[in-house]
């Protein structure tokens, strides 16, 4: 897949694009544990990294995710609509992918749990996408 060079390149990139949030989240510094991890991380192990290097920074911002996915849900009826330009990158790009909006945004407490576990545990997250991504691929194909 190739999926490791990118995904090591995103977590060691995102030590400072955390950084504002990470303060923010002083009160939650309970450490999720392997099973945990592996829990959040097995819907998304398998994605191409693109998306990947999409998903976990938009998973910061549920309230952008869900905002998002009522901007896709208008925009099937004003194709003129555009979305709020003061969105994450993240979440604007990953309206490129609406099934992912969907399942993130009908999910919430995922989204969240993701996100909180991102900005308080980004090398734990994305060595454990390693290893489910690794255990998974050989049942994939």
């Amino acid at each position: 897949m190739g999926g490791c060079c990118l995904r090591r390149c995103y977590a060691g990139a995102g030590t400072g694009r955390f950084s504002s949030q990470e303060a923010a989240s002083g009160a939650r510094s309970a450490r999720s544990g392997p099973e945990e991890l592996r829990k959040l991380v097995a819907p998304i192990a398998l994605y191409p990294d693109e998306l990947l290097a999409v998903v976990l920074p938009a998973s910061t911002n549920p309230l952008q995710i869900v905002q998002a996915q009522r901007y896709l849900d208008k925009r099937k009826a004003d194709q003129k609509l555009q979305p709020d330009a003061n969105w994450d990158p993240s979440v604007l790009a990953l309206l490129n992918y609406p099934e992912v909006v969907s399942k993130m945004n009908d999910d919430l407490q995922w989204t969240e749990d993701l996100g909180n576990a991102v900005i308080d545990q980004q090398k734990d997250i994305m060595d454990m996408i390693q290893q489910v991504d690794r255990k998974l691929m050989p049942a994939a194909t």
